[in-house]
């Protein structure tokens, strides 16, 4: 069995190949979006068109430059998560805030 470390070096995880919000909300969100642009873009004289789907792509092509930059924070936070949580000396895991409420830091 492949650890998940030598998969990630060697491309065989990719979670943007497979990423699909799972959240009906913006499911239904996204395919109103769409439609919303379907009939603007119909709306427009062809000259507009070409340079409406242009710009769209334009803005389309950076949302995996955005989801890479979100994936890696987040992945970051957890890494920094876990490091804390393993680094504390509580016995629980917990780092104390030093105050009586018992608040994390």
């Amino acid at each position: 069995m492949k650890s998940i470390i030598e998969a990630l070096f060697n491309g065989g995880v990719s979670p943007i190949d497979s990423f699909c919000p799972a959240l009906e909300s913006y499911q239904k969100k996204w395919k109103e979006a769409l439609a919303r642009d379907d009939d603007f873009f119909k709306k427009l004289p062809p000259e507009l068109q070409e340079e409406f789907e242009r710009l769209m792509d334009e803005h389309f092509s950076l949302l995996p430059l955005e989801m890479s930059e979100i994936y890696a924070q987040g992945f970051k936070l957890g890494a920094r998560l876990s490091c804390e949580i393993f680094s504390s000396d509580d016995g629980l895991g917990l780092v104390s805030s030093g105050t009586s409420s018992g608040a994390l830091s």
